[in-house]
């Protein structure tokens, strides 16, 4: 068995102001890769997209997510920011987007998200193309809840329009 299984494919083909993704997460692995390809807003000012996580068809918002990121662009000094007990994984795809052709892409690992006797951590890397300049982000979250997620919710503050997100399961063995 190959070590990297593709579990669900998500295309956007419509404006939507976010993407729910269930039952992604089982207890086959302990590790998931999310990839997010192509994926543009409605505006022509930038959005944010955030990521919070799913029980069943239940969408979490506890205020149960740790996150940080560092965000570099090649016209300005890097920006870094870090909240605790928040709602959601805030700004986890680089936070600068606007209309096609621009867009964001994402890779992202989620770790341990059945497993009710661990957190589960996310981390992962993000750029976003805004009036021509390519920015880069890197993102770590908690979710500090010991608790069994099995799917995402991408929220979007414009939006989306078009995007690819491809989950991944991970075999360690």
């Amino acid at each position: 068995m190959s070590a990297l299984r593709l579990i669900s494919e998500t295309n956007i083909t419509s404006a939507v102001d976010h993407v729910e993704i269930q039952n992604c997460f089982t207890d086959d692995f302990d590790v998931y890769q999310i990839q997010v390809s192509d994926m543009s807003t409605d505006g022509t000012t930038y959005g944010t997209v955030g990521l919070r996580l799913m029980q069943n068809e239940m969408v979490l918002t506890d205020s149960e997510y740790d996150w940080a990121y560092i965000f570099f662009a090649p016209n300005t000094s890097s920006t870094e920011e870090r909240n605790t007990n928040e709602d959601a994984f805030d700004h986890a795809i680089a936070y600068f987007t606007d209309q096609e052709p621009e867009g964001n892409f994402a890779t992202f690992y989620v770790y341990n998200p059945t497993l009710i006797t661990s957190y589960t951590f996310i981390q992962g890397m993000s750029g976003s193309s805004y009036g021509g300049i390519v920015r880069f982000q890197k993102y770590l979250g908690t979710y500090t809840h010991q608790n069994s997620v099995n799917g995402i919710r991408l929220n979007a503050s414009q939006n989306l329009i078009k995007g690819n997100i491809q989950i991944y399961g991970l075999r360690s063995s």
